[in-house]
Protein backbone atom coordinates (compact mmCIF):
# COMPACT_ATOMS: atom_id res chain seq x y z
CA UNK A 1 0.00 0.00 0.00
CA UNK A 2 0.85 3.73 -0.23
CA UNK A 3 3.48 5.05 2.41
CA UNK A 4 4.46 8.69 3.50
CA UNK A 5 3.17 11.70 1.78
CA UNK A 6 5.68 13.54 -0.29
CA UNK A 7 5.37 17.22 -1.78
CA UNK A 8 7.56 18.15 -4.93
CA UNK A 9 8.06 21.99 -6.12
CA UNK A 10 8.15 21.38 -10.22
CA UNK A 11 10.36 23.42 -11.85
CA UNK A 12 9.90 25.81 -15.09
CA UNK A 13 11.65 27.05 -17.65
CA UNK A 14 14.72 28.64 -16.32
CA UNK A 15 14.60 26.65 -12.92
CA UNK A 16 11.99 28.27 -11.55
CA UNK A 17 8.59 26.36 -10.37
CA UNK A 18 5.18 27.89 -9.74
CA UNK A 19 3.49 24.61 -8.45
CA UNK A 20 3.44 22.52 -5.76
CA UNK A 21 2.35 18.81 -6.24
CA UNK A 22 1.23 16.54 -3.73
CA UNK A 23 1.08 12.62 -3.56
CA UNK A 24 2.51 8.98 -1.95
CA UNK A 25 4.80 7.14 -2.68
CA UNK A 26 3.70 3.73 -3.53
CA UNK A 27 5.49 0.05 -2.52
CA UNK A 28 6.60 -0.48 -5.58
CA UNK A 29 8.33 2.92 -5.74
CA UNK A 30 6.27 4.89 -7.92
CA UNK A 31 3.84 8.07 -6.90
CA UNK A 32 0.47 8.40 -6.72
CA UNK A 33 0.28 12.02 -7.54
CA UNK A 34 -3.15 13.02 -5.82
CA UNK A 35 -3.42 17.00 -5.84
CA UNK A 36 -1.51 20.63 -7.06
CA UNK A 37 -0.99 23.56 -5.92
CA UNK A 38 -0.57 26.79 -8.46
CA UNK A 39 1.08 29.89 -7.23
CA UNK A 40 -0.22 31.80 -10.55
CA UNK A 41 3.26 33.96 -11.41
CA UNK A 42 4.79 33.34 -7.79
CA UNK A 43 8.11 31.59 -7.78
CA UNK A 44 7.86 28.88 -5.21
CA UNK A 45 11.64 29.09 -3.21
CA UNK A 46 11.88 27.19 -0.19
CA UNK A 47 8.70 24.75 1.21
CA UNK A 48 8.90 23.08 5.01
CA UNK A 49 6.21 20.72 6.51
CA UNK A 50 4.87 21.59 9.32
CA UNK A 51 2.43 18.93 11.02
CA UNK A 52 -0.77 20.10 8.89
CA UNK A 53 0.32 23.00 7.35
CA UNK A 54 2.93 23.14 4.51
CA UNK A 55 4.72 26.84 4.83
CA UNK A 56 5.98 28.41 1.51
CA UNK A 57 8.61 30.75 0.32
CA UNK A 58 7.83 33.03 -2.86
CA UNK A 59 9.06 35.54 -4.56
CA UNK A 60 6.23 37.58 -5.71
CA UNK A 61 3.91 37.85 -2.83
CA UNK A 62 6.00 36.25 -0.15
CA UNK A 63 5.19 33.87 3.11
CA UNK A 64 2.17 31.68 2.30
CA UNK A 65 1.02 28.49 3.63
CA UNK A 66 -1.30 25.55 2.60
CA UNK A 67 -3.97 23.54 4.78
CA UNK A 68 -3.34 20.48 3.77
CA UNK A 69 -7.43 19.16 5.49
CA UNK A 70 -8.55 21.87 3.28
CA UNK A 71 -6.58 22.00 0.21
CA UNK A 72 -6.12 25.52 0.14
CA UNK A 73 -3.74 27.91 -0.13
CA UNK A 74 -3.24 31.15 2.76
CA UNK A 75 -1.57 34.25 2.22
CA UNK A 76 -0.11 35.51 5.75
CA UNK A 77 0.50 39.07 6.85
CA UNK A 78 2.61 41.34 4.64
CA UNK A 79 6.37 40.92 5.24
CA UNK A 80 9.07 43.15 5.39
CA UNK A 81 8.84 42.75 1.49
CA UNK A 82 7.92 40.21 -0.53
CA UNK A 83 11.21 38.66 -1.97
CA UNK A 84 11.07 35.63 0.60
CA UNK A 85 14.41 33.80 -0.48
CA UNK A 86 13.54 31.17 2.10
CA UNK A 87 12.55 29.96 5.74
Amino acid sequence: MASRLRYVRPAQEYCFGSSILQGQILANGSVRWEFGYNFQDDIVNEIKLDGEKLWVATAGRGLKYIDLQQRRIFSTASALHSQMDGM
